[in-house]
């Protein structure tokens, strides 16, 4: 449900920003003089490169609290991915490295 309800604000908040784009965009080109330069003119897809959405729901963290309230248990365990060779001592790509922790 929550994943759902962070796609919605996310397709909501681009179309919102691509209604305001168009506007933006309808506006510049009413803004124009006539004798404009049209080579050096914006094209619609520069105000639709200006839309910036992201949303404000972190479901993982609210999974991870209801897991662990019903009695699961989460283990986090960093490992070494690549040019594990560098590391002192060497270790082979893949390695667990460092301490397996209980969130």
């Amino acid at each position: 449900m929550c994943e759902s309800a962070r796609e919605l604000a996310l397709q909501t908040c681009r179309a919102e920003g691509l209604t305001r784009a168009h506007e933006d965009y309808r506006a510049y080109l009413k803004s124009l003089p006539k004798d404009f330069n049209r080579k050096k003119m914006k094209r619609l897809e520069d105000f639709e490169r200006e839309i910036s959405c992201s949303s404000n729901l972190y479901c993982s963290s609210d999974y991870d609290q209801c897991f662990k309230s019903c009695g699961g248990r989460i283990e986090q365990q960093t490992f070494c991915v690549k040019d594990c060779k560098l590391m002192k001592p060497p270790q082979p790509d893949g390695v667990a490295v460092g301490p397996k922790t209980t969130l």
